[in-house]
């Protein structure tokens, strides 16, 4: 919960919206989680292991556009 928190944070300072959204979906999982309104289970870890993923490519991303026009396209996988 902690770490995507950070995350979240970092990412709204520094105006990655699709990083601040997908977080904060996957901060509420771990919220329920933490409250006992949900079991960490298999399907909730294998959207951890997607958001993981979705990260790495995000800030790839973000990278490359930060060098070009700074012009960053949410991906097709975050907005599903």
């Amino acid at each position: 919960f902690r770490a995507v928190h950070s995350l979240k944070g970092g990412s709204a300072y520094f105006t990655l919206e699709e990083m601040t959204r997908t977080s904060h979906i996957l901060e509420n999982y771990f919220s329920e989680v933490r409250d006992g309104k949900r079991v960490l289970d298999r399907v909730l870890s294998g959207l951890l292991l997607r958001y993981i993923d979705l990260q790495k490519d995000l800030l790839k991303r973000a990278r490359v556009a930060s060098q070009g026009d700074g012009m960053l396209e949410f991906s097709d996988e975050s907005i599903e």
